[in-house]
């Protein structure tokens, strides 16, 4: 599954990684970077609880005139042998009056536990990146090793041949270059065997929307 760019997260168009292993790496990994949701999560947060407070207060309001309305009507203006003429109850309206505060509670769990799960899975995005990105540091610094040890064994190969050519080669130096040669050539060997392991990603897998700016 090659990167898919999302517009816009929802329920039911989650973003989703892949895997990435001890080998697996991809370059420029920061301009696939997924958008990061947490400022989002605590200013609607923080708009939820400002509605809670406002829907809370309102009905603390609506709840008092409503008692004084039940007892300015029901008690005192109309009665009958004293006894409420039950006009106006109270109790009637209560449920109707909480159920909006009830409805914001269960809008802002529903987006809290939706925000959750995108934090969590942007999270591990990012941490899937790093790995990627990780590897293909690992991978240049290996090629570089690699590159170094090259360019010492083709130095070791021309003061050997420059030595074999030479009139009266010093065969205790022709020892030692060539000791040095074969010891360059294996770690190059083992280099080149860990190089070969390597897989390169055009592109990470997955789909997630990318942060803002890239």
């Amino acid at each position: 599954m090659a990167f898919q760019e999302m517009s816009y997260y929802k329920e039911g168009e989650l973003p989703t990684y892949g895997e990435c292993d001890t080998y697996h790496f991809c370059k420029n990994v920061s301009q696939f970077r997924p958008l990061d949701v947490t400022e989002v999560k605590t200013n609607v947060l923080n708009e939820f609880s400002s509605l809670e407070q406002t829907c809370e207060s309102y009905n603390h309001t609506l709840n008092n005139d409503l008692t004084q309305l039940e007892t300015e009507w029901g008690t005192k203006f109309i009665s009958i042998d004293n006894c409420d003429a039950n006009i106006i109850n109270v109790s009637k309206f209560s449920p109707v009056i909480d159920k909006s505060l009830q409805e914001i509670n269960n809008q802002k769990s529903r987006f809290e536990n939706f925000i959750n799960y995108i934090v969590n899975i942007t999270d591990g995005i990012n941490q899937y990146l790093d790995k990627l990105e990780s590897n293909s540091n690992t991978y240049s610094s290996l090629l570089s090793q690699y590159n170094d040890l090259a360019n010492e064994y083709n130095s070791l190969v021309k003061q050997y041949n420059s030595l074999i050519g030479s009139t009266n080669p010093d065969t205790s130096r022709l020892s030692s270059i060539k000791s040095e040669m074969d010891y360059k050539d294996n770690q190059m060997t083992s280099l080149r065997s860990t190089i070969n392991m390597y897989v390169e990603l055009p592109s990470p897998d997955g789909t997630w929307c990318l942060q803002s700016g890239v």
